[in-house]
């Protein structure tokens, strides 16, 4: 639950800022009628509590992933559903990191980066994250010299 919760939040702080740079524009941009200054605004306040009502459970539920000595295998999305599959020798480093929210909550987010790109598994308890970055470079191969 504290990762629907920290979704939702973070749709909250993405749209809303949004939504109040829009809405603090269209109040000082005079030339337009006044039904799309105010309407403009409403219209992303609306998808604003929209997105972090309806999409952070859903995300959060078709979020998967499977961790085996060959290969990262990864779905995520909610309105495009994206599949990846990453093969452990093309692994190159790894990254596990929380922002300001994340810490909050005490989730992380846990990058695969290879030659083609980067993967994020997000969001992850922090512990297990921690335990995933841990697992990944021994399969992979990767060093840990800290």
């Amino acid at each position: 639950m504290r990762a629907v919760t920290y979704l939702r939040l973070q749709a909250l702080i993405g749209w809303g800022l949004l939504t109040v740079a829009v809405s603090v524009a269209m109040a000082f941009w005079t030339g337009l009628p006044g039904a799309f200054r105010w309407g403009l605004p409403l219209i992303l306040s609306a998808i604003t509590i929209g997105t972090a009502l309806v999409e952070p459970p859903i995300r959060y539920r078709l979020f998967w992933y499977a961790i085996s000595p060959a290969e990262v295998d990864l779905r995520n999305g909610w309105l495009i559903l994206r599949r990846t599959v990453v093969p452990m020798n093309r692994v190159q480093h790894l990254t596990v990191s929380q922002g300001p929210l994340a810490v909050r909550f005490k989730l992380a987010k846990i990058s695969i980066h290879t030659a083609a790109g980067e993967i994020t598994l997000e969001p992850l308890d922090h512990a297990e994250a921690e335990e995933l970055r841990i697992r990944i470079a021994a399969l992979a191969g990767l060093s840990d010299d800290v």
